[in-house]
């Protein structure tokens, strides 16, 4: 079983409200956003199609695949077209510790990084 680790990502003024920012966790491909001072953290990967969401359109909470238009709730991964869709975005915890923006993450614990 996947060891729970949080991952500093950089201090919260490094993200300007209203901005993403893609990261690589390990091996996992990370969407960062600042709405407002509210950080989310999501899969770049479109769980219809495994293709990458970075360049969605994002109103609020609400993300748009860009390539074939599926809507996603950043903060419950829900699909907003079909909430009983089993092909939720894959979200993951962000908190704040001392300015510091974290994200949590599994690791494989032979491959902490």
């Amino acid at each position: 079983m996947p060891n729970k680790l949080w991952k500093i990502i950089g201090p919260t003024d490094r993200f300007e409200p209203g901005s993403h920012t893609c990261l690589t966790i390990g091996y996992e491909p990370v969407v960062l956003v600042n709405n407002d001072g509210s950080f989310f953290a999501f899969e770049n990967r479109c769980p219809h199609a495994g293709r990458p969401l970075d360049q969605g359109e994002r109103t609020g909470l609400i993300l748009t695949c860009p390539f074939h238009g599926w809507t996603y709730n950043i903060k419950t991964g829900k699909n907003i077209d079909d909430p009983y869709d089993e092909q939720t975005l894959k979200t993951y915890p962000v908190r704040i510790e001392d300015g510091q923006v974290q994200i949590q993450t599994n690791q494989d614990p032979g491959n902490p990084e």
